[in-house]
């Protein structure tokens, strides 16, 4: 059965992704998409896209991993490197709670690792790995927060299949509307808009992309 508005509104409010919502309730990521814009729902603005969050995995109320980033990151298993911790997400054992919100990243970093010593004075978090010390461990992520983006004068125009699909200021933007894993996006958009390739599978099949000067968003 397909989640009702109000059940689609929880869902994207608690950062589930679109493929969270696909398998809890066996339909394809592109049906929830298509849930999202027949009810009308602004998905990035439901989940706060533009904040920087900590989070929590728990078992059975016990913490085994703090974490921080977007909001992508909380769900997203491809990211871990103990594999004990990954089988769990995919195997969907894992409870999630957001436990804060931050505008800027270096307070989530740091509000993370308060909460990274805490719960491992407890015998918790045991997913997070040994270390000299929090920082040691949240610097060893490699952020990339610093990383240089297109002027802000600049904004990429999508087409798919010929008809105007929507307007957005980074090419990150366009690639979380269209995957739960945008980064594997990125060079595919990157080789759309310079090298003007068509690609004929997988989710930018049908898309052109081309920058647009003096973007207004």
């Amino acid at each position: 059965m397909l989640p009702n508005k109000n059940k689609l509104i929880r869902y994207l409010e608690e950062k589930m992704t679109n493929q969270d919502i696909a398998s809890q309730h066996g339909v394809t990521f592109q049906k929830v998409q298509q849930l999202i814009k027949t009810n009308g729902l602004n998905a990035n603005e439901l989940r706060r896209v533009d904040k920087y969050i900590v989070y929590l995995h728990l078992i059975d109320g016990e913490v085994v991993y703090v974490g921080s980033g977007k909001w992508y990151r909380m769900r997203r298993s491809s990211t871990r490197r103990n594999l004990e911790h990954k089988s769990l997400m995919e195997k969907r054992k894992l409870q999630y709670k957001v436990v804060a919100e931050f505008d800027v990243l270096k307070e989530a970093r740091l509000y993370e690792e308060k909460l990274i010593l805490r719960y491992r004075s407890l015998g918790q978090a045991k997913y997070n790995f040994k270390y000299d010390g929090a920082r040691d461990e949240i610097s060893r992520r490699g952020y990339t927060s610093n990383r240089k983006r297109r002027s802000k004068t600049k904004g990429i125009e999508v087409l798919r299949y010929g008809k105007f699909y929507g307007s957005y200021n980074f090419n990150i933007d366009f690639a979380r509307e269209i995957s739960d894993e945008p980064e594997k996006l990125l060079s595919g958009i990157s080789t759309i808009i310079h090298q003007k390739w068509k690609p004929e599978h997988g989710p930018l099949k049908g898309f052109e992309i081309n920058i647009i000067d003096d973007f207004q968003s």
